[in-house]
């Protein structure tokens, strides 16, 4: 089932206009995860952008992220992300299915210079759309709000990613449940 799916994904990417930029730009993509990014780019004004991916865990539990970008201002872009298949490893089984879907926004507000760095913020909402009782999500929503800073120096690139989250809690009342901070280098 895993072939027939990832097949089908990578299928109706390779034949979808939205995987391509406008034929006449020439701008980078900014191929990045919506929930972690590696720096402060966002795709650019009036693009469309679509990742996919594969990933799997020790255990066997896999999934293919599926990332849709839009670019609506030199500095913004709004993201949409949904693995349309996922299988998680529990006691006796392994549900497959589509996952959660999360919606997202990202904003530049600062260009970076040899002297200071690219500051951007981010906010998203995942939507409990995966099938809870399979066991492929929790039925919660989540926030989450990140600040993201990237200082380029010649050929070098450090980024620094740090936000707070608002998971859903499935057992009572989510509260604000961690602080994090990546870098990369």
């Amino acid at each position: 089932m895993l072939v027939h799916r990832t097949a089908a994904v990578l299928l109706l990417a390779l034949g979808s206009p939205s995987c391509l930029l406008s034929p006449d730009s020439e701008a980078p993509l900014t191929a990045q995860r919506t929930t972690f990014s590696t720096d402060t780019s966002t795709a650019p004004a009036g693009t469309v952008e679509l990742e996919l991916g594969f990933q799997q865990e020790d255990g066997g539990a896999w999934q293919v992220p599926t990332n849709l970008k839009f670019g609506v201002a030199p500095s913004t872009e709004l993201f949409f992300s949904i693995p349309p298949a996922i299988s998680v490893e529990l006691p006796g089984t392994s549900p497959e299915g589509p996952g959660d879907l999360v919606v997202g926004v990202r904003h530049r507000w600062r260009e970076g210079t040899e002297s200071r760095p690219s500051l951007a913020w981010q906010g998203t909402v995942k939507a409990p759309t995966a099938d809870e009782d399979e066991g492929l999500g929790n039925g919660e929503w989540d926030l989450s709000f990140s600040g993201i800073a990237t200082q380029v120096w010649g050929d070098s690139l450090v980024t620094l990613f740090a936000g707070v989250d608002r998971l859903g809690d499935p057992n009572g009342d989510a509260d604000w449940a961690r602080v994090w901070g990546r870098m990369r280098a």
